[in-house]
């Protein structure tokens, strides 16, 4: 019990003190530049969902096509690297229908943010 309630602690303070300014979506625009991913992203689309009345989730779900699996780990190593509070919150691969050496990709990355009361 102790853990747990040590683990929300440690979540609510890396939640108040990233940066107020931080979005995800141009963040994550960002690192698909820096990837050389432009060409391969079919849509983001970003969406919020309140948890309570004290935080909400920002979700961005990137669809990505005929990628290399080089460069979909390279991708996820640079947001598990991030100094960001981000997590992938779910990932779907599956072979490219028209080359069977690519991968389809679709990954949902997620951001809490403090709500604004």
């Amino acid at each position: 019990m102790i853990v747990v309630a040590n683990d929300l602690y440690n979540l609510r303070t890396k939640v108040a003190s990233q940066d107020r300014t931080f979005e995800l979506l141009p963040s994550l625009e960002s690192l698909i530049k820096q990837g050389g991913l432009e060409e391969r992203t079919a849509s983001m689309k970003q969406q919020e969902l309140p948890l309570d009345e004290n935080y909400y989730e920002r979700i961005v779900q990137i669809r990505l096509e005929s990628l290399t699996l080089e460069q979909l780990v390279d991708l996820l190593q640079k947001l598990e690297s991030s100094e960001v509070l981000v997590k992938v919150k779910s990932l779907h691969i599956k072979k490219n229908l028209t080359n069977a050496n690519l991968l389809d990709s679709i990954i949902e990355i997620s951001n809490l943010k403090p709500s604004q009361n």
